[in-house]
C-alpha cells in the first residue's frame, strides 16, 4: 500500500479475523450512531489524540472518518512533501483529507499504534470509512489505529 502520511490501515470487514467480524456484527447494531459525547480530544505526551469519555465496549463506532474526497493526483499536488498529517488513503486511487477541520471532525485526531484498538473499515464501492473499537476501552484510554508499515 502506498502511504504518503496519514491514518487508516485500509482494512475491509472481510479481512478483519473471523473473532473481530463476530464481535463488529454483534455490536455494531447497538452503536449504529457514534455518539462524540463518549470521546473527548486531549493531549498526552505533547501531542493530540482522542481519549474516551466513558467505558466502552469491543465494536462501539468511534464515528465515519470525514473529510474532502480527492483523487491521489490532488493529493500530491496539496502534499508535494508527503506531510498530510490527516489523510486516509481509501485504496482505490482517492482519498479522504481532513486537514481543514471544517470537513473532518473527531476521528482526525485518532493517533498511530501497531497495536491498535480499533480498526478502519472502508464500506466497499463507496469513500465512507468506519472506525470501530476492536477491543474495549476503559474510561480515558487513547484509541488507535494502525496507520501502516510506513509508520
Amino acid at each position: 500500500m502506498r502511504r504518503r502520511g496519514g491514518i487508516g490501515d485500509g482494512t475491509a470487514f472481510r479481512d478483519l479475523s473471523k473473532d473481530d467480524q463476530e464481535v463488529v456484527e454483534e455490536r455494531v447494531i447497538y452503536s449504529l450512531n457514534a455518539r462524540t459525547e463518549d470521546f473527548v480530544i486531549g493531549e498526552y505526551k505533547g501531542e493530540h489524540g482522542l481519549f474516551t469519555r466513558r467505558r466502552l465496549a469491543a465494536g462501539h463506532r468511534v464515528g465515519d472518518y470525514e473529510g474532502e474526497t480527492t483523487d491521489d493526483a490532488e493529493h500530491a499536488r496539496r502534499f508535494p512533501n508527503g506531510d498530510a498529517l490527516y489523510a486516509f488513503s481509501l485504496l482505490n486511487g482517492y482519498q479522504k483529507d481532513a486537514s481543514d477541520p471544517t470537513c473532518g471532525n473527531h476521528t482526525r485526531f485518532i493517533n498511530h499504534s501497531h497495536e491498535p484498538n480499533a480498526t478502519a473499515l472502508i464500506v466497499e464501492g463507496s469513500s465512507r470509512v468506519v472506525v470501530i473499537l476492536k477491543t474495549g476501552l476503559a474510561k480515558g484510554s487513547q484509541v488507535f489505529l494502525d496507520y501502516g508499515n510506513a509508520y
